[in-house]
């Protein structure tokens, strides 16, 4: 695997340390930016001091004067001694020090004071960490834009600092959290989960703290029979683990430090539990679930039903060190942070792709018994490696108010991934059948083994493939015809430009005409794959569900059916051809596994 890009942000806001003083009209209405142009005193703890009262009232010290300033904890309990209504005599109080006389006003001013020192070190701390080279992983297509980040930068220094940004819904100091090494907050989960759910139907995604003592049939989704069921749900939970090892729901008394999320796939009949610390599903989670199950199928379903999995086993931890190592059982691909603040990016990222790219999600949450050398690169795998690049994609998600999901898919995902069967996949022990090809099969060539696919770009733009790659041979062979292998074959639709590779083709797009198409795979005038809607062609039916999805809001239904032994298939095969006049034809085989593939014939063009 080639080394990562190193990336660089400029810091485009122009800000000027210690350039300007506080006045009595900035302290009530400053921005972070301000604040960290302001010259602040430093804090000194004042020795003495005692509460006075006097029948006339006394002149007060300018806080404005003052060159260092009283320790927050002086000031709030002078303010609480002046506001408690203690006996003392005479009509106006006040704080008597060596520094002089405080009146609450004053006091007030001097907190403000320290407000802004607060915000002053932590944009200090941001700038260094916008100007500091990062990670950038090779194997997406697409990396937020400098100008997004610009425009990140622009709401963080010039919004005042505690003042609602529209139509982002937090405040200046609730977005800084997403720089430097920072916890994310309910406020970045919350705005995610409700714009996930709002871009498409077939998720539904909850910040589940937050519903603990809720019923979910009271909730609006559930609750009006027009609305349309999700068919599958997401939960990010806030977690804390206990000295027994033991992981519970966070809560007002005993907050959570930690995010993991929960999926439960209802055709699928399953739950996944992800956490990127390998920590325990915290108790009652499963009760939890169970309510939205039974909300959503009218208390025709519930949690018994299910299975329940774990991406990483929380047992099998090293004995010197007590952090996890991945098991033959455990999702490899799914990320594991080395680090204690990257899970609540992570838990964005994952749900973000849960719900634009399915297939993907499976991919990264299915068991993958081969060794991890042996598996495509997928930078998620080692978030706290890439931690400043996928906060920078969480800040052009909000800045935006979009999702956009090309900024962690790998390129490779979409250049090789197969065709999914939209019928039965039948084991032949047992009979079950799922309507969904294994994801591990995704890029086999038909043998126990997986591609080692580390796609990176090289200098050039090109992908790099494994000298073993039926691809690769396919185009030898083609030169060794007469074909040159380097005919540019792949034309925009929109200019002249022409490309080797297909992925070129796909960034060329990407990068040059983002307006014009909505696809990621840009559409082709020769496939077999018809949009009846539109007319655009594809090479692949997975191009053509996404294209119809994204561009026509087509929703795609997946059933699992369970037959007791292949008699039984047969026969339901057989009425199944018969009532849609179509055929099953058994499309390929998986050498050394006891799994058949069924393609219908009308799939693609017909």
């Amino acid at each position: 695997m080639k080394a990562p890009h190193e990336g660089i942000v400029t810091f485009q806001f122009f800000l000027k340390l210690n350039s300007r003083k506080f006045t009595r009209n900035s302290i009530t209405d400053f921005s972070r930016g301000d604040a960290f142009e302001f010259i602040i005193p430093g804090t000194k703890q004042v020795k003495t001091a005692h509460l006075a009262g006097y029948p006339v009232q006394q002149e007060v010290l300018d806080p404005f004067a003052l060159k260092s300033l009283p320790s927050k904890n002086q000031l709030s309990t002078w303010k609480d001694e002046l506001t408690s209504g203690q006996n003392i005599s005479g009509q106006w109080k006040y704080i008597e020090t060596s520094f002089g006389r405080f009146d609450v006003s004053t006091i007030n001013t001097l907190l403000k004071f320290h407000v802004a020192k607060g915000i002053k070190s932590a944009v200090e701390q941001e700038v260094n960490w916008f100007s500091r080279s990062y990670n950038k992983p090779r194997t997406v297509s697409q990396h937020p834009l400098a100008s997004v980040i610009s425009d990140f930068q622009e709401v963080l220094y010039s919004s005042r600092y505690d003042e609602i940004c529209e139509p982002i819904g937090m405040a200046a100091t609730e977005l800084a959290r997403i720089c430097v090494n920072r916890w994310l907050s309910d406020e970045h989960i919350c705005w995610l989960m409700k714009k996930l759910t709002d871009s498409q139907n077939r998720t539904y995604c909850i910040y589940l703290n937050g519903s603990l003592n809720s019923n979910p049939k009271t909730f609006r989704r559930f609750s009006r029979p027009e609305q349309q069921m999700p068919s599958a749900f997401l939960f990010a939970l806030n977690v804390r683990c206990g000295l027994s090892g033991k992981t519970f729901f966070g809560t007002d008394a005993f907050p959570g430090c930690h995010w993991s999320l929960c999926h439960v796939d209802m055709p699928g009949k399953r739950i996944m539990y992800g956490d990127s610390l390998a920590w325990p599903a915290p108790e009652g989670l499963l009760d939890q679930v169970n309510k939205f199950i039974k909300a959503a199928s009218n208390d025709a379903d519930d949690v018994s039903n299910y299975s329940f999995s774990m991406c990483h086993d929380p047992t099998n931890r090293c004995s010197q060190t007590g952090s996890h190592r991945c098991a033959q059982s455990c999702a490899q691909l799914y990320p594991l942070q080395t680090c204690s603040n990257i899970c609540g990016v992570v838990v964005m990222v994952v749900s973000a792709i849960a719900c634009h790219d399915v297939d993907f999600f499976y991919h990264i949450l299915a068991p993958h018994p081969q060794e991890i050398r042996n598996l495509p690169h997928v930078f998620l795998q080692k978030p706290s490696q890439f931690s400043k690049y996928l906060r920078l994609v969480v800040a052009a998600w909000i800045t935006t108010n979009s999702v956009n999901i090309a900024y962690v898919i790998p390129a490779w995902w979409h250049e090789f991934e197969e065709d999914i069967p939209s019928i039965p996949v039948v084991n032949a022990n047992d009979g079950a059948t799922e309507h969904r090809m294994d994801n591990t099969q995704k890029i086999s060539n038909g043998s126990e083994s997986i591609f080692s696919v580390n796609v990176d770009d090289d200098e050039s733009g090109e992908r790099v493939l494994p000298s073993n790659h039926p691809k690769d041979n396919h185009q030898q062979n083609a030169t060794k015809k007469g074909m040159s292998r380097n005919e540019k074959k792949h034309k925009c639709p929109h200019c002249d430009a022409s490309f080797t590779r297909k992925y070129s083709l796909k960034r060329h797009m990407l990068e040059k005409h983002p307006h014009a198409t909505n696809d990621l795979n840009p559409v082709t005038s020769d496939g077999n794959c018809i949009c009846h809607d539109c007319g655009c062609k594809f090479y692949r039916i997975t191009e053509l569900r996404q294209h119809l999805t994204r561009n026509h809001n087509f929703i795609f239904k997946m059933e699992t059916i369970t037959f007791d032994n292949m008699g039984e298939f047969e026969e339901w095969k057989g009425r199944r051809e018969e009532d849609d006049v179509c055929s099953f034809v058994k499309k390929t085989g998986v050498k050394g596994r006891n799994v058949q593939y069924f393609q219908c014939n009308r799939s693609g063009m017909y």
